[in-house]
Formats: C-alpha cells, sequence, structure tokens
C-alpha cells in the first residue's frame, strides 16, 4: 500500500499509464513473493510433521520394547 503511493506521488512518472504500470508490475511481485514464501512454509510444515510422525514411531516402537520386557 505505502508503495503504491509512493509511485503515485513521484513526480519523475509523467503519465498515468506508466504510474499503473509499475503499480501493476508492484502487485504482480507482491502476489508471487507471497505465493513463494506460503510454498515455503507449506515445505516445511510438511517437513516438521514427517520428523514428527518418525519420532512418534519410534517412540512407540521403544516403548512396546520395554512394555514386552517388562511382562
Amino acid at each position: 500500500m505505502d508503495d503504491t503511493r509512493i509511485i503515485q506521488q513521484d513526480k519523475t512518472i509523467k503519465t498515468k499509464a506508466e504510474k499503473d504500470r509499475r503499480v501493476k508490475e508492484l502487485n504482480e511481485k507482491n502476489v508471487k513473493m507471497f505465493v513463494e514464501e506460503r510454498k515455503r512454509l507449506a515445505m516445511k510444515a510438511e517437513k516438521h510433521e514427517e520428523q514428527l510422525t518418525k519420532r512418534h514411531q519410534d517412540q512407540n516402537e521403544q516403548l512396546e520394547k520395554d512394555y514386552g520386557k517388562v511382562q
């Protein structure tokens, strides 16, 4: 939002079409960055979930072994 305001107030840009083009480019860049960030966070969350699942399985196996020794 602030970037759009800065572009609109920029005196070096003469035409409305040029201002609109720059705003559009800026919005596209922001959307692209947002989508990439969401993908990166989704991959990070998936990796974390896989690690937790593996840790849970390991703990469950260890618990079953320990329980088998007790009986």
